[in-house]
């Protein structure tokens, strides 16, 4: 078996380039088709208590003409990064060395956001015209994916 080192440069560049990837997909997003706040309004309601007031319920959206186009793209781009992460730790779950030791910690949490990504994301866009229930299911998946993955990778310690 032979020894394979990482040195810190090739590490920090790629993760510069996935950033750089990023930053210019955003950009081209914003340059291409610019997000614009739209307003939903519905039919007027009557409060119980006062006759001369009615009520006109509003819904604020930030969106752009090709929305799903562009999000196919940045969900596919963050979904192949996970299958490589996948792929990855599954490669990598019988190799025992002394100094990594947490290999199979790391594949248990890439695992685990992989699933909360693949659960979240078609539910937040179907939810998406109900703001109060996508923010809430998306906020308890970001920090429930958290939570499981500082518990997989320090409570064994």
């Amino acid at each position: 078996m032979q020894s394979q080192t990482l040195e810190p440069w090739k590490l920090y560049s790629t993760v510069g380039l996935l950033l750089g990837l990023d930053v210019i997909t955003f950009g081209i997003w914003q340059i291409v088709d610019p997000l614009q706040r739209t307003i939903e309004e519905f039919t007027k309601e009557e409060p119980r208590g006062d006759l001369d007031v009615l009520i006109l319920p509003q819904l604020e959206h930030c969106s752009s003409v090709k929305m799903n186009t562009w999000l196919g793209i940045v969900y596919g781009s963050k979904g192949l990064l996970l299958l490589l992460g996948i792929f990855l730790a599954y490669e990598t779950k019988s190799v025992s060395t002394e100094k990594i030791n947490d290999h199979r910690a790391v594949g248990m949490a890439i695992y685990n956001v992989a699933v909360l990504c693949l659960i979240t994301a078609p539910v937040t866009m179907i939810l998406s015209s109900q703001q109060d229930a996508s923010f809430a299911f998306s906020s308890l998946a970001i920090v429930f994916s958290a939570y499981i993955t500082l518990v997989v990778l320090f409570v064994p310690k």
